[in-house]
């Protein structure tokens, strides 16, 4: 069993990579929110490549009980919703840093870094849900789940930014958001975060795009 944080760690350091059009921005903006209203403490940064540039986009969110106010360098929770990680983040991978991504799609990129990788294929479940572009979606579930949100909060979410425009978006990315908690509930056998939830909201801070 893993269990987040790890040693003397008092936060957790979430990457999640993906392509253009992928909706990386979106992912941050649905952990930001919902970990704050479950109580959590968020840091967050992003990174977002020109398309003359290449490579993939980037959000970098720590979460903690306490206050976090700073980015750190380690990666606790690696997700890829696609190949093309860039080097900056395969330098920081450790052998404590857990991944989960799907292994068809990462190919060899990741091998022989010592990691725990968990094969989820993102991309088929979001097909299976409508779309390629629900993988976001179904990666924000996972990791919400795994962080013991509710539920309630992501219907939430998806209501207030959907509902009043188009009830059929807000259910189906729901709908992806729960698949994502069914995911994490199967990786919960192997995959444990400890972090107490304040009673109170949490606190939300952004930096600028690094």
């Amino acid at each position: 069993m893993i269990t987040l944080p790890q040693g003397k760690n008092e936060d957790i350091s979430i990457v999640v990579t993906g392509a253009a059009g992928q909706g990386i921005q979106t992912v941050e903006d649905i952990l930001g929110k919902a970990l704050k209203r479950s109580g959590l403490n968020v840091f967050a940064t992003k990174e977002y490549m020109s398309r003359v540039r290449g490579g993939n986009n980037s959000t970098e969110i720590r979460v903690s009980s306490k206050s976090v106010r700073a980015f750190v360098n380690r990666i606790d929770l690696l997700i890829c919703l696609n190949k093309g990680l860039r080097n900056y983040f395969k330098e920081r991978i450790s052998s404590d840093t857990v991944i989960i991504g799907d292994i068809e799609e990462m190919g060899k990129e990741l091998a022989g870094r010592g990691q725990m990788f968990f094969d989820v294929p993102l991309l088929h479940f979001a097909k299976e849900l409508g779309s390629p572009l629900f993988a976001n979606v179904v990666a924000a579930g996972i990791i919400t789940s795994l962080f013991n949100v509710d539920m309630s909060l992501l219907e939430q979410y998806f209501d207030e930014r959907f509902g009043a425009r188009d009830k059929g978006l807000a259910t189906k990315n729901i709908d992806a958001a729960k698949k994502g908690y069914e995911i994490a509930r199967e990786l919960a056998e192997d995959i444990t975060v400890k972090m107490d939830h304040n009673s109170g909201k949490g606190r939300k801070t952004y930096r600028k795009n690094r």
